[in-house]
């Protein structure tokens, strides 16, 4: 089980135990801030948690990342299940961690490796739709079960679209971290 599930399990009860204290305590002004604070935490959960029929979709935006040196903007996109989730809005994906490169423009997955010169070589990968993560004409489309987060920095805002292109439910939980 990941973090953020535990999370999103434990921080609503601990809440929920301080608004009870606070209460029986009764301590007006604790109570009220406590109560905000649980209230702000549930629209936050809740606002990044999404279950989609087949063919429904949603809009996530992205802004611009911070003035940073190196400024990052990551897109957390935790499935609770297989089924195929189309992702749009980049032409090249690329995931932490990972190097390879999903180029949704040349319909080809890349990795790239240092030679014994110490030149950068691109290698292609199959794009077969068995693939946790593959390479249709629409976008990628991610079959996997579990947390994969994406690179998506760029200069300009612009928005991802998430669309479920299988037979069932889809569910997922998805945020926006600027770095």
């Amino acid at each position: 089980m990941s973090i953020f599930l535990l999370l999103l399990i434990a921080l609503p009860l601990i809440f929920l135990l301080l608004i009870l204290f606070a209460f029986i305590m009764n301590k007006k002004i604790g109570f009220s801030m406590l109560f905000l604070l649980f209230m702000g935490l549930v629209f936050y959960i809740y606002n990044s948690y999404y279950t989609l029929q087949p063919g429904q979709s949603v809009k996530i935006h992205v802004g611009i990342a911070n003035e940073a040196l190196d400024p990052r903007t990551e897109l957390y996109l935790v499935k609770k299940d297989t089924s195929e989730l189309l992702l749009t809005g980049q032409k090249i994906w690329t995931l932490r961690d990972s190097d390879l490169w999903y180029d949704v423009g040349e319909q080809r997955i890349s990795r790239s490796k240092v030679n014994e010169d110490r030149e950068i070589v691109k290698e292609y990968v199959d794009n077969r739709s068995s693939n946790d993560l593959y390479i249709s004409e629409k976008g990628l489309i991610a079959r996997y079960k579990g947390e994969n987060v994406f690179y998506a920095t760029s200069s300009e805002p612009f928005d991802f679209t998430l669309t479920n292109v299988g037979n069932e439910l889809v569910t997922f939980t998805t945020h926006v971290v600027y770095r």
